[in-house]
């Protein structure tokens, strides 16, 4: 994820924030187990998560920091639940950055929201608020525990989730039509390729895409077998090539 945030940044770009909210929602599920047994990842790191988009599945490395409570909530050096729930909110601030390390004042105020900078207008009010919620430096104002981010997170791409899977549906509906012609399914491929961008791994999303570029060369063979044939029968033979 590391990579790919800096290698979007260098073109002026963002990990698209539906696919980030997906990535995310994996990640605490994750922890969320984890802090069922005791255990603190106490590493969230972009560089340490690995995000296949064709299988649609995450993967976590280097467990090496973490941190077994063993029943108590947290240990001498301070590390606790919390600890992951900052960790992900520097994640995300990385994320939505493009690659910038958070910088938090240790005497932040009741009011405290992160500095976003250019990214202000980028992202959206709520994220910010549930961002700046999960960095708190006063852990009696940041989120008790990652059932509570991810709630909140859930509820703000809820909406997201729902009109990208309306509009695929809604495609996938008009590809029933075997018949389509070829100014409709370009037509087709104009809308999925924006949904496409949003969460490229999500299977619905694929699978329509599929199906729009297949019927697209196939009508691309069949007009030109077409054009051979009509050469053919006039004689054209170097058209016809």
């Amino acid at each position: 994820i590391s990579d790919v945030v800096l290698q979007l940044n260098a073109n002026g770009e963002r990990l698209p924030e539906l696919e980030m909210l997906v990535i995310i929602d994996q990640l605490l599920d994750l922890l969320h187990a984890a802090h069922a047994k005791d255990i603190v990842y106490n590493d969230v790191d972009a560089k340490h998560l690995f995000w296949n988009r064709d299988d649609h599945q995450l993967k976590v490395i280097d467990w090496g920091n973490a941190i077994f409570l063993e029943g108590d909530e947290v240990t001498q050096q301070g590390i606790s639940r919390q600890t992951d729930v900052y960790q992900v909110g520097e994640l995300l601030y990385f994320i939505v950055t493009g690659g910038r390390r958070v910088d938090i004042a240790r005497d932040a105020a009741t009011d405290f929201v992160v500095d976003f900078g250019d990214d202000n207008r980028r992202v959206h009010s709520r994220l910010q608020e549930i961002i700046s919620k999960a960095l708190h430096p006063n852990v009696r104002l940041r989120y008790p525990n990652i059932t509570a981010l991810r709630s909140d997170l859930t509820t703000y791409r809820a909406p997201i989730e729902r009109e990208r899977n309306q509009d695929v549906a809604a495609i996938a509906e008009q590809l029933k039509n075997e018949s389509l012609p070829m100014s409709e399914l370009r037509a087709l491929m104009t809308r999925i390729e924006p949904l496409s961008k949003q969460d490229a791994g999500y299977a619905p999303t694929q699978e329509a895409y599929r199906i729009i570029r297949d019927r697209l060369r196939d009508l691309s063979v069949e007009a030109d077998l077409d054009a051979v044939q009509i050469y053919m029968q006039n004689g054209n033979w170097n058209r016809s090539a």
